[in-house]
């Protein structure tokens, strides 16, 4: 049996607490067994006293980070991967603040290869891509895989949203996708750029660079295990049939932190059980929100 451990980042400030909030309570309630496994929840800079007290009776461990680039506030999930030395685990799960839990997914757990989803679209053309990692002296993957939303051929560029990292890649990980967001921040800030670039998407730019330069395999995770609710999913995935696993809501909540409805009437019946769920744990509990 695998050690999983949970972990995520978020600032320190109500509307992120509020989407930490969500993401604990739908594992402790839907996570079936993984419901009791170890959290940590990275704060940056530093959290609030009713914060931790909160996730304190949820079972959560916070820690304080550093701020990873005030130039790219996506790369702070990098500290996540620090780690090792301080938790008994051999499986991390690194998930964004804005997904929640619908059900056990213990059978896309492995110890041997990182695990993600292929993003919903990408930025670049294979053409871009290929002057990208030419530029950086890397090999173009020769993996094909069809995007989420856009269904376009895309090299292995995955959403970081939902990584199943195992520890024995930890170290390699950790040393190259840090070095490769450093460096596709300095391209930015050159006036004449020599490679198409993409501010937004820094994070996961720099993590298939990394993922070819430690020459790391990736397990695809079929779209339930990081189902957008922001966007159409293309019909040759056949989304009206799929019961999501974890939900990626991108941040579309409403004021009570309840999430939105999506395109799909099935994927709609699971939002409303967890709607449910973090609705009657604040009544009951009387956590401080």
């Amino acid at each position: 049996m695998e050690k999983i451990l949970i972990s995520c980042v978020a600032e320190n400030r109500e509307p992120d607490f509020q989407k930490v909030f969500n993401l604990v309570i739908t594992l402790r309630e839907l996570g079936g067994k993984l419901s009791q496994s170890p959290i940590i929840v990275n704060f940056v800079e530093g959290c609030q006293a009713k914060y931790q007290s909160t996730l304190h009776q949820l079972g959560v461990k916070v820690r304080i980070v550093d701020r990873y680039d005030q130039r790219c506030p996506h790369a702070n999930k990098l500290r996540m991967l620090d780690l090792a030395d301080d938790f008994n685990f051999t499986l991390l799960l690194a998930l964004d603040i804005d997904t929640v839990i619908a059900n056990d997914f213990t059978i896309f757990l492995s110890g041997d290869l990182l695990s993600a989803k292929i993003v919903d679209g990408t930025p670049f053309t294979i053409e871009q891509w290929q002057a990208i990692f030419a530029y950086f002296g890397l090999p173009l993957p020769e993996q094909r895989y069809y995007t989420t939303t856009t269904y376009v051929p895309v090299i292995p560029y995955f959403n970081s949203g939902v990584l199943i990292i195992p520890v024995k890649v930890l170290a390699i990980l950790n040393k190259y996708w840090p070095d490769y967001v450093k460096l596709l921040l300095e391209l930015l800030e050159l006036k004449a750029k020599p490679i198409p670039t993409h501010p937004f998407f820094v994070d996961q730019i720099a993590l298939s660079l990394a993922l070819t330069a430690g020459n790391l395999p990736v397990r695809p995770l079929p779209v339930a295990m990081n189902f957008p609710t922001h966007v159409e999913i293309a019909p040759a995935f056949n989304p009206r049939q799929i019961e999501p696993y974890i939900l990626h809501y991108h941040h579309r909540i409403t004021g009570q932190g309840l999430l939105h409805k999506c395109f799909y009437p099935k994927a709609n019946q699971v939002i409303a059980k967890i709607n449910q769920r973090i609705v009657q744990r604040k009544q009951t509990k009387g956590y401080v929100i």
